[in-house]
Protein backbone atom coordinates (compact mmCIF):
# COMPACT_ATOMS: atom_id res chain seq x y z
CA UNK A 1 0.00 0.00 0.00
CA UNK A 2 2.93 2.52 1.21
CA UNK A 3 4.16 1.38 -2.45
CA UNK A 4 1.28 2.01 -4.27
CA UNK A 5 0.41 5.35 -2.37
CA UNK A 6 4.05 6.92 -3.40
CA UNK A 7 3.68 6.26 -6.89
CA UNK A 8 0.60 7.68 -7.49
CA UNK A 9 1.51 11.46 -6.12
CA UNK A 10 4.82 10.63 -8.61
CA UNK A 11 2.40 10.05 -11.48
CA UNK A 12 -0.07 12.77 -10.88
CA UNK A 13 3.74 15.17 -11.21
CA UNK A 14 4.52 13.66 -13.87
CA UNK A 15 0.87 14.28 -15.53
CA UNK A 16 1.04 18.09 -14.46
CA UNK A 17 4.64 18.01 -16.02
CA UNK A 18 3.07 16.32 -18.99
CA UNK A 19 0.59 18.99 -19.30
CA UNK A 20 2.36 22.02 -18.85
CA UNK A 21 4.73 21.08 -22.03
CA UNK A 22 2.12 19.53 -24.39
CA UNK A 23 0.25 23.05 -23.21
CA UNK A 24 3.70 25.04 -24.00
CA UNK A 25 4.01 23.07 -27.53
CA UNK A 26 0.53 24.12 -28.25
CA UNK A 27 0.91 27.61 -28.00
CA UNK A 28 1.55 29.27 -31.61
CA UNK A 29 4.12 31.04 -32.60
CA UNK A 30 4.74 34.47 -33.41
CA UNK A 31 4.02 35.26 -36.75
CA UNK A 32 6.87 35.95 -39.08
CA UNK A 33 6.66 38.98 -40.91
CA UNK A 34 4.91 39.02 -44.71
CA UNK A 35 8.04 40.09 -46.75
CA UNK A 36 8.06 42.99 -48.41
CA UNK A 37 6.59 43.60 -51.90
CA UNK A 38 9.32 44.92 -54.45
CA UNK A 39 8.84 48.34 -55.63
CA UNK A 40 7.14 47.83 -59.44
CA UNK A 41 9.89 48.86 -62.00
CA UNK A 42 10.24 52.52 -63.48
CA UNK A 43 9.85 51.94 -67.25
CA UNK A 44 13.17 53.04 -69.02
CA UNK A 45 11.39 55.86 -70.59
CA UNK A 46 9.79 57.04 -67.86
CA UNK A 47 13.64 57.16 -66.25
CA UNK A 48 14.59 58.89 -69.92
CA UNK A 49 12.02 61.73 -69.47
CA UNK A 50 13.29 62.20 -65.76
CA UNK A 51 16.17 62.85 -66.98
CA UNK A 52 15.96 65.42 -69.74
CA UNK A 53 13.16 67.20 -67.25
CA UNK A 54 15.95 68.06 -65.05
CA UNK A 55 18.65 68.74 -68.33
CA UNK A 56 19.44 72.70 -68.49
CA UNK A 57 20.44 75.12 -71.02
CA UNK A 58 23.88 75.68 -68.98
CA UNK A 59 23.99 72.40 -69.30
CA UNK A 60 23.71 71.65 -72.88
CA UNK A 61 25.98 74.89 -73.33
CA UNK A 62 28.51 73.83 -70.98
CA UNK A 63 28.74 70.02 -72.74
CA UNK A 64 29.30 71.68 -75.84
CA UNK A 65 32.74 73.70 -74.91
CA UNK A 66 33.87 70.78 -73.59
CA UNK A 67 33.34 68.72 -76.25
CA UNK A 68 34.97 71.91 -78.29
CA UNK A 69 37.97 72.16 -76.39
CA UNK A 70 38.47 68.20 -76.31
CA UNK A 71 38.69 68.53 -80.20
CA UNK A 72 40.88 71.63 -80.00
CA UNK A 73 43.29 69.76 -77.96
CA UNK A 74 43.05 66.90 -80.10
CA UNK A 75 43.85 68.91 -83.36
CA UNK A 76 46.70 71.05 -81.33
CA UNK A 77 48.44 67.93 -80.63
CA UNK A 78 47.56 65.97 -83.65
CA UNK A 79 47.70 68.80 -86.16
CA UNK A 80 46.85 68.64 -90.63
CA UNK A 81 49.01 67.91 -92.85
CA UNK A 82 50.18 71.24 -94.61
CA UNK A 83 47.61 72.58 -96.94
CA UNK A 84 45.03 70.77 -95.55
CA UNK A 85 42.40 72.70 -93.84
CA UNK A 86 41.48 71.54 -89.93
CA UNK A 87 38.27 69.44 -89.38
CA UNK A 88 35.69 71.42 -87.29
CA UNK A 89 35.40 70.99 -83.83
CA UNK A 90 31.62 69.81 -83.60
CA UNK A 91 30.49 68.14 -86.56
CA UNK A 92 27.13 69.40 -88.26
CA UNK A 93 25.45 66.10 -86.85
CA UNK A 94 26.41 66.99 -83.28
CA UNK A 95 25.53 70.63 -83.56
CA UNK A 96 22.28 69.80 -84.51
CA UNK A 97 22.31 67.17 -81.17
CA UNK A 98 22.45 70.07 -78.80
CA UNK A 99 20.31 72.03 -80.67
CA UNK A 100 17.57 69.22 -80.37
CA UNK A 101 18.35 69.22 -76.95
CA UNK A 102 17.76 73.05 -76.58
CA UNK A 103 13.96 72.72 -78.37
CA UNK A 104 13.53 70.11 -75.57
CA UNK A 105 13.91 72.46 -73.34
CA UNK A 106 12.33 75.44 -75.03
CA UNK A 107 9.26 72.95 -75.61
CA UNK A 108 8.64 72.36 -71.78
CA UNK A 109 9.54 75.83 -70.29
CA UNK A 110 6.57 77.95 -71.67
CA UNK A 111 6.64 81.02 -69.22
CA UNK A 112 9.41 80.21 -68.00
CA UNK A 113 12.90 81.84 -67.99
CA UNK A 114 14.59 78.36 -69.87
CA UNK A 115 12.16 79.52 -71.93
CA UNK A 116 13.60 82.24 -73.67
CA UNK A 117 17.79 81.04 -72.53
CA UNK A 118 16.80 77.97 -74.89
CA UNK A 119 16.22 80.29 -77.44
CA UNK A 120 19.52 82.01 -77.43
CA UNK A 121 21.62 79.31 -77.24
CA UNK A 122 20.33 77.88 -80.60
CA UNK A 123 21.08 80.96 -81.99
CA UNK A 124 24.56 80.84 -80.54
CA UNK A 125 24.83 76.75 -81.70
CA UNK A 126 23.75 77.72 -84.87
CA UNK A 127 26.43 79.67 -86.26
CA UNK A 128 28.78 77.32 -85.39
CA UNK A 129 29.50 76.55 -88.93
CA UNK A 130 28.59 77.57 -92.48
CA UNK A 131 25.35 74.59 -92.89
CA UNK A 132 21.77 75.25 -94.65
CA UNK A 133 20.24 73.01 -91.84
CA UNK A 134 21.05 75.11 -89.00
CA UNK A 135 20.39 78.10 -90.96
CA UNK A 136 17.07 76.96 -90.98
CA UNK A 137 17.38 76.08 -86.85
CA UNK A 138 18.74 80.01 -86.18
CA UNK A 139 15.41 81.33 -88.46
CA UNK A 140 13.31 78.89 -86.23
CA UNK A 141 14.29 80.23 -82.94
CA UNK A 142 14.51 83.99 -84.25
CA UNK A 143 11.08 83.29 -85.19
CA UNK A 144 9.89 82.79 -81.54
CA UNK A 145 11.62 85.20 -80.40
CA UNK A 146 9.73 87.97 -83.14
CA UNK A 147 6.50 85.97 -81.82
CA UNK A 148 6.85 86.32 -77.90
CA UNK A 149 9.76 88.46 -76.36
CA UNK A 150 9.70 91.46 -78.67
CA UNK A 151 8.60 93.41 -75.05
CA UNK A 152 11.35 91.09 -72.60
CA UNK A 153 13.96 93.75 -71.25
CA UNK A 154 16.66 90.53 -71.89
CA UNK A 155 16.56 91.54 -75.25
CA UNK A 156 18.26 94.73 -74.51
CA UNK A 157 21.75 92.04 -74.24
CA UNK A 158 20.94 90.28 -77.12
CA UNK A 159 20.74 92.94 -79.74
CA UNK A 160 24.21 94.02 -79.07
CA UNK A 161 25.64 90.79 -79.57
CA UNK A 162 23.34 89.04 -81.99
CA UNK A 163 24.82 85.81 -83.27
CA UNK A 164 23.80 85.10 -86.85
CA UNK A 165 25.68 83.00 -89.67
CA UNK A 166 27.86 84.54 -92.03
CA UNK A 167 25.55 83.82 -95.04
CA UNK A 168 22.64 85.45 -93.69
CA UNK A 169 24.13 88.48 -91.71
CA UNK A 170 21.46 90.49 -93.20
CA UNK A 171 18.40 88.68 -91.64
CA UNK A 172 19.90 89.45 -88.41
CA UNK A 173 19.95 93.14 -88.58
CA UNK A 174 16.95 93.19 -90.32
CA UNK A 175 15.39 91.50 -86.58
CA UNK A 176 17.20 94.06 -85.26
CA UNK A 177 15.69 96.67 -86.92
CA UNK A 178 12.23 95.39 -86.05
CA UNK A 179 12.60 95.36 -82.56
CA UNK A 180 13.87 99.24 -82.84
CA UNK A 181 10.25 99.66 -84.52
CA UNK A 182 8.06 97.34 -82.30
CA UNK A 183 9.79 97.20 -78.34
CA UNK A 184 7.81 99.29 -76.37
CA UNK A 185 10.45 98.04 -73.28
CA UNK A 186 12.67 101.49 -72.13
CA UNK A 187 15.72 99.17 -71.32
CA UNK A 188 15.35 97.77 -74.81
CA UNK A 189 15.60 101.22 -76.16
CA UNK A 190 18.51 102.27 -74.14
CA UNK A 191 20.51 99.56 -75.65
CA UNK A 192 19.57 100.34 -79.00
CA UNK A 193 20.44 103.60 -78.65
CA UNK A 194 24.15 102.69 -77.28
CA UNK A 195 24.52 100.16 -79.96
CA UNK A 196 24.68 102.92 -82.47
CA UNK A 197 27.11 105.10 -80.27
CA UNK A 198 29.85 102.15 -80.83
CA UNK A 199 31.41 103.25 -84.04
CA UNK A 200 32.05 106.31 -81.77
CA UNK A 201 32.94 105.31 -78.72
CA UNK A 202 35.67 102.81 -80.60
CA UNK A 203 37.32 104.99 -81.87
CA UNK A 204 37.63 107.55 -79.20
CA UNK A 205 39.65 104.17 -77.31
CA UNK A 206 41.60 103.80 -80.02
CA UNK A 207 42.19 107.48 -79.99
CA UNK A 208 41.59 108.59 -83.20
CA UNK A 209 38.50 111.41 -82.26
CA UNK A 210 39.64 114.65 -82.95
CA UNK A 211 38.14 117.61 -80.22
CA UNK A 212 35.18 118.34 -82.20
CA UNK A 213 34.34 114.55 -82.50
CA UNK A 214 34.59 114.12 -78.24
CA UNK A 215 32.64 117.60 -77.95
CA UNK A 216 30.23 115.52 -80.36
CA UNK A 217 30.23 112.42 -78.43
CA UNK A 218 30.07 113.95 -74.85
CA UNK A 219 26.59 115.48 -76.10
CA UNK A 220 25.36 112.02 -77.26
CA UNK A 221 26.33 110.41 -73.98
CA UNK A 222 24.18 112.99 -71.69
CA UNK A 223 21.48 113.22 -74.33
CA UNK A 224 21.99 108.90 -73.19
CA UNK A 225 21.90 109.29 -70.01
CA UNK A 226 19.25 112.11 -69.21
CA UNK A 227 17.08 109.56 -71.06
CA UNK A 228 17.82 106.62 -70.02
CA UNK A 229 20.01 107.31 -67.23
CA UNK A 230 18.87 104.33 -64.85
CA UNK A 231 19.13 101.47 -66.96
CA UNK A 232 21.71 99.34 -67.07
CA UNK A 233 24.47 99.13 -69.77
CA UNK A 234 24.32 95.75 -71.12
CA UNK A 235 27.35 93.11 -70.12
CA UNK A 236 28.14 96.02 -67.08
CA UNK A 237 27.01 96.84 -63.50
CA UNK A 238 26.61 100.61 -64.35
CA UNK A 239 24.19 102.66 -65.22
CA UNK A 240 23.83 104.85 -68.47
CA UNK A 241 24.22 107.72 -66.15
CA UNK A 242 27.65 106.33 -64.29
CA UNK A 243 28.63 105.46 -68.19
CA UNK A 244 28.50 109.12 -69.10
CA UNK A 245 29.99 110.34 -66.85
CA UNK A 246 33.20 108.67 -66.32
CA UNK A 247 32.89 108.29 -70.07
CA UNK A 248 33.23 111.90 -70.30
CA UNK A 249 35.75 112.43 -67.49
CA UNK A 250 38.69 110.34 -69.21
CA UNK A 251 37.65 112.13 -72.84
CA UNK A 252 38.62 115.55 -70.52
CA UNK A 253 41.03 114.48 -68.61
CA UNK A 254 42.73 110.81 -69.66
CA UNK A 255 44.33 111.70 -72.98
CA UNK A 256 48.14 112.33 -74.53
CA UNK A 257 49.83 115.52 -73.22
CA UNK A 258 46.78 116.29 -70.28
CA UNK A 259 47.28 116.61 -66.69
CA UNK A 260 47.21 112.88 -65.00
CA UNK A 261 44.82 113.14 -62.16
CA UNK A 262 45.30 112.84 -58.77
CA UNK A 263 45.97 109.01 -57.59
CA UNK A 264 46.69 107.94 -53.92
CA UNK A 265 47.20 104.95 -53.15
CA UNK A 266 49.73 102.74 -50.79
CA UNK A 267 53.17 101.09 -52.15
CA UNK A 268 54.15 97.68 -51.43
CA UNK A 269 55.19 98.88 -48.06
CA UNK A 270 51.86 99.85 -47.30
CA UNK A 271 53.30 103.25 -47.22
CA UNK A 272 50.64 105.97 -48.82
CA UNK A 273 51.88 108.21 -51.48
CA UNK A 274 50.18 110.66 -54.32
CA UNK A 275 50.92 110.99 -57.66
CA UNK A 276 51.60 114.76 -57.19
CA UNK A 277 54.06 113.92 -54.86
CA UNK A 278 56.54 113.04 -57.80
CA UNK A 279 55.63 115.94 -60.16
CA UNK A 280 58.41 117.09 -61.89
CA UNK A 281 60.02 113.29 -62.53
CA UNK A 282 59.76 110.92 -64.72
CA UNK A 283 56.84 108.28 -63.40
CA UNK A 284 55.46 104.91 -64.83
CA UNK A 285 52.33 103.55 -64.00
CA UNK A 286 51.15 100.20 -64.56
CA UNK A 287 48.00 98.93 -64.27
CA UNK A 288 47.22 95.64 -64.31
CA UNK A 289 44.32 92.86 -62.81
CA UNK A 290 43.02 89.57 -63.71
CA UNK A 291 40.37 89.33 -65.98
Amino acid sequence: MRNWMWIAPLGAILLLASGGTAAAQEKPAPAKPAPAKPAPAKPASQDADADEEEETVRTVQSEYAALQNKRYEEQRKNPPAPGVAPMPLVSEEEAVGFIERCWKIYDRSSGEPAEYEALTAILNLSTSMQSTRLEKEWREAIGHLRESFMDDPRMAELIQRLPAPRRITKEGDAFVEEVEQKSKVPAVAASLAFKKLQPELSSFSQDQLDAKGEKALAEKLNELAAKYGGEKVPFREATYAEFAKKTIYAMEHLKVGAVAPEIEAADLDGVTFKLSDYRGKAVMLDFWGYW
